[in-house]
């Protein structure tokens, strides 16, 4: 049986991807042995925990990503902008629409509406 989702990202700067995707998910770091940080959602919050594992160089393109789903996806766009992510491409399909976008160091993952 499932006990927990976890979510793996390889990082090239640890430290700056903590913080990144610490601001971007509004999640707490949960502990810190390097090579690791594992980020997870606030106490009495559920959800995956992320954890980030530092890798000497940036990883192949997977096929896996992270959508963020919000109630207001434009102003989370704006505020992952101003933490150096980049928008990548606007999609509108099937009657919805999200943004791709890309963390400073190339990671890709969707900001989308909340359901």
């Amino acid at each position: 049986m499932l006990a927990s989702v976890e979510i793996t990202i390889d990082c090239s700067d640890l430290a700056a991807s903590a913080e990144f995707w610490l601001a971007a998910t509004g999640y707490e770091r949960l502990y810190r042995r390097p090579p690791y940080e594992v980020l997870g959602p606030p106490a009495g919050e559920a959800g995956p925990v992320l954890v980030l594992q530092a890798v000497p160089a940036p990883a192949p393109a997977s096929r896996a990503h992270l959508d963020l789903r919000v109630e207001d996806p434009a102003g989370t766009v704006e505020r992952l902008r101003g933490l150096g992510a980049t928008v990548s491409a606007e999609v509108e399909e099937a009657g919805t629409g999200w943004t791709v976008m890309a963390d400073p160091w190339g990671t890709t993952f969707c900001v989308c509406r909340a359901r």
